[in-house]
């Protein structure tokens, strides 16, 4: 082999050594929280993801609709009928309140929800839903 032939050689071993030396580890690294951080937001998520509850109630209905709260009260439209809720947003069903609070921007938005609850009539005919259970939230704003 010539001199010239060898120099470009040495050159493109040079070149590629270099290359792989110049490999950032903070990047990898960057890479590794990203992934611990969506594990971690998944996790704190899991109780809304789509994975029903299967448990049994011998007292209450199991309902799947678009839950939203307006001016202090929270209303439920049932997919199934298109029926339309009060529901009772007191103390003992404090839950479905702040878990609406956390994953909402604003009042009147929408979630699809399920959930075990009971159907009261007040004076008035107006159906009111009484919550038992929370089973599960869907971030959708519609119906499927």
């Amino acid at each position: 082999m010539n001199t010239k032939t060898l120099g470009i050689i040495s050159i493109l071993m040079l070149a590629s050594l270099l290359s792989a030396c110049n490999d950032d580890p903070s990047k990898e690294s960057n890479k590794e929280k990203t992934k611990a951080q969506n594990d971690d937001e998944i996790g704190v998520l899991e109780p809304y993801l789509e994975e029903p509850v299967l448990e049994s109630h011998h007292n209450g209905e199991r309902k799947f609709g678009l839950y939203y709260e307006s001016v202090g009260q929270g209303k439920f439209q049932d997919c199934k009928t298109g029926k339309q809720y009060i529901v009772d947003i007191s103390a003992d069903n404090s839950l479905l309140h702040a878990t609406y609070l956390a994953l909402t921007q604003h009042s009147e938005q929408r979630l699809l929800i399920e959930l075990v609850a009971e159907i009261e009539t007040d004076n008035n005919d107006v159906s009111i839903l009484q919550t038992q259970k929370l089973l599960r939230v869907v971030h959708l704003s519609s119906c499927p």
